[in-house]
């Protein structure tokens, strides 16, 4: 299992897939109709400074190919690539064994009974069928909670820390010459895996900030790889 039970649930994954699935154009499609010319970046990251931000969507912007100040077309719009970044520490970064399984079980439980209920499709069984699948959720958050607990300590040998938690969302709109703007993509789950881009911190650069400035690097390489990945994405 990639991703635990409780980040599903904190992320909001559930809801926003489901909302995902009623956008009327993916951003990537859009982008490859016509590429961005500007990023912009809306961001709910626990302690992220203004310099964060600015270094965050300069490298984007560079590795887009994008000018640092967008050139408007005569009369024309501006396509602009907007990122919703929200997120913060994981919390299994401090938790032991015991705490970990625990945290699994009770994540395990409100996913299965959310499932079970009908709430994804806004019908609700009953609290019978509800009960049910909470039962079963908490058993295979039993069963994950060690293999989750190993997992974190398997990313701790090899990084040195646990990443943040990031949720990135993505849009695409095109601006309008005075004000005003139309939606060519409706706001999505980017579904970012910036682990292969996480790379180890020294014992003395292991602070809040560095672990912070670490995973919002490696989002922002999953970000591009993501992009890249449309043909004609990229100018």
């Amino acid at each position: 299992m990639a991703i635990s039970l409780g980040r599903v649930l904190r992320a909001g994954l559930i809801p926003a897939l489901l909302l995902a699935g009623m956008a009327c154009k993916r951003p990537e499609t859009a982008l490859r109709e016509r590429p961005a010319q500007r990023v912009e970046l809306v961001q709910k990251v626990k302690g992220m400074t203004p310099e964060e931000e600015r270094a965050l969507v300069a490298r984007i912007s560079e590795g887009l190919g994008l000018p640092s100040v967008a050139e408007v077309p005569p009369g024309g719009s501006t396509r602009v690539l907007r990122l919703t970044l929200k997120g913060g520490p994981d919390p299994d970064a401090t938790r032991g064994l015991g705490r970990t399984w625990t945290v699994s079980v009770g994540e395990g439980f409100a996913l299965g009974a959310f499932l079970a209920s009908g709430a994804p499709a806004y019908t609700f069984t009953s609290w019978e069928v509800t009960a049910i699948g909470g039962g079963v959720g908490a058993l295979l958050g039993a069963a994950y909670g060690p293999v989750r607990y190993r997992e974190n300590q398997a990313r701790m040998q090899r990084f040195g820390y646990l990443p943040w938690e990031i949720h990135a969302e993505w849009e695409v709109l095109d601006r309008r010459p005075g004000g005003g703007e139309d939606v060519a993509a409706h706001l999505r789950p980017a579904n970012l895996d910036p682990e292969p881009f996480l790379h180890p911190l020294p014992a003395g650069a292991r602070t809040e900030a560095d672990v912070r400035a670490a995973t919002l690097e490696a989002t922002a390489e999953a970000l591009l790889r993501k992009v890249k990945g449309a043909p004609g994405a990229v100018r």
